[in-house]
This record gives C-alpha cells, structure tokens and sequence, in this order.
C-alpha cells in the first residue's frame, strides 16, 4: 500500500477542461491551485499540478495520464469530467498535436504556436449555433479543422451536420453510452497503471442518474471513485450546499467560478474526498 497523505512529499494532479484550468481569473484562483493552499494549512506536504486544458473532452484525459506517468508519475488523480453534449473533431494524419506539446498556449485543443490540433481534443459545444451564445464566434474557427480534412467542405455543409446533430444526436441514448464507455476506459486504465484517482463531474446531466439502465458500459462504471458517489454534480452542489452564495461565486452563466467559488471547492468538496483516499489494492 501506498503511504497515508502527509507522511511524505505527494504529487496530486488535477485533470479536466476550463471549469478547472480557470476561466478569466488568476491561475492562482483556480480550485487545484487553492487546493494546494488547503492541503498544506492541514500540514500535508503535497504539490498539487493543475494540466487541465480548456474544451478537454474525455478522450484527451488517458494520452495525457499516460503522458504523465511516463514523464512525471503522480500519487493521486483528481479528474473533472468533461461534459457528454460535446462535438469532438479534429485534423487527420500528421498534424496531429502530440501530448508533449500542450501548455498554456493550447485553447479547446488548439496550438497558437503551431497550429496543430488534435483528433481527440477540439470540441464544440452544443450551444455553438446560438448565435446569442459566446461559443458562436467558434464555428468559423472549427470550420477551418474541417477545411484541413476535406479542402471541399462548404461552411454550409458544415452547419447542416451541426444542425444534424443538435437534432439527433446530442443528449441521445447513443452520445450518453459513448460517454459512458470513455469513463470505463479512463478507469480501466487507471486500474491497469495501479493509480488511485477522483472523479467528479463538473455540471451537465448527471450521469449517476442513468447507473440503473441495462446498456453496455452502463453497469460496469465505479462509483466508489466519484465525489459523493456521483449522486450530484459539483455545481448541484454548490447550489444546493450555498444557496444564498451560489449567485455571487458564479463567474459567468457557463458555470465558471470566481475565485471565493473555486474555494468552496476545493475546500469543502474536493479536499473531504481525498481524506478517505485510499490507494489501489495490491
């Protein structure tokens, strides 16, 4: 068995998309960064890493533990999932960004310096064709992915399949199963790499709430490794724990925190789960 947090220097890393690499605030307002503070108040001497990427869906979390366990191996996995009402797309072939290269830079899995990207990593959210919405001003940025596979696509073609999809696909049985899989996967490999890890969804549908239904994947997710058994989001949460807060603590209607609200997580949900950590059984 792995050692009792405290009694030696841990490495703790937070993975997830902007809800926890901190959207318009200070990185240091962020809740892995103030989790941090909270871990060494209580004495532990812990470092807590924040390699959360904004617009990370779940296929991005496993090249990125694995990059990790191969460059810098952690103690504990802190994973915010990623919402399931995501498009994912992305370059073919060789432009593909490779784990290596993610830093600050990257945006909803975007390179600015090279302006590579990944097949798993860029995501467009199912509000994009709002034209109200602040994620509108992303469709000519997503097209311009679509126009480096298929030099012929028509920005028309594209909005038709957005359309398509909105319509049929997004929130359907065949998108939920799909999430599903990627959080079976994401812990079979944690099992495989014997790491102990959280997992806790941000917002969105709650997944838990689908745990009784008889399609594949469905029955074989732990539960035991979610916050709360996976019973509620972290933002029902909050809503529910700090009502009277919750309107001050938003940093936007997208469910990005400020910083007072990023310690409420850290502090009050996240920092009780790791107390009744316990590492992979031999």
């Amino acid at each position: 068995m792995m050692s009792e947090l405290g009694e030696s220097p841990l490495k703790i890393v937070a993975i997830g998309s902007s809800a926890t690499r901190g959207y318009e605030i200070k990185q240091e307002d962020a809740w892995p960064e103030q989790l941090e503070q909270v871990c060494h108040q209580a004495g532990w001497n812990v470092t807590v890493s924040n390699k959360a990427t904004h617009g990370l869906p779940l296929p991005g979390f496993a090249e990125r533990i694995v990059y990790l366990e191969r460059t810098d191996p952690q103690d504990l996995y802190l994973l915010q999932l990623s919402v399931a009402d995501r498009l994912y797309l992305g370059v073919n072939g060789r432009q593909r960004l490779k784990e290596a290269s993610y830093s600050k830079d990257v945006i909803l899995g975007w390179s600015e310096k090279n302006f590579f990207t990944s097949p798993t990593r860029v995501l467009l959210s199912g509000v994009a064709l709002d034209e109200n919405s602040p994620f509108h001003q992303y469709l000519n940025f997503f097209f311009m992915v679509i126009k480096r596979n298929n030099p012929k696509a028509t920005f028309e073609e594209f909005l038709t399949y957005l359309k398509f999809w909105e319509a049929n696909i997004r929130d359907s049985d065949l998108e939920l199963i799909n999430y599903v899989k990627e959080i079976v996967l994401l812990q079979q490999l944690l099992l495989a790499l014997r790491k102990p890890y959280i997992m806790f969804q941000w917002n969105g549908f709650c997944i838990k709430q689908v745990a009784t239904r008889t399609e594949p994947f469905y029955s074989l997710i732990d539960w035991s490794v979610f916050i709360g058994n996976g019973d509620v989001t972290a933002i029902e949460y909050l809503q529910r724990s700090y009502p009277d807060l919750y309107k001050e603590i938003q940093n936007d209607a997208y469910h990005h925190l400020n910083r007072a609200g990023n310690r409420l997580i850290a502090e009050t949900l996240v920092f009780p789960s790791i107390l009744k950590w316990r590492s992979v059984p031999k």
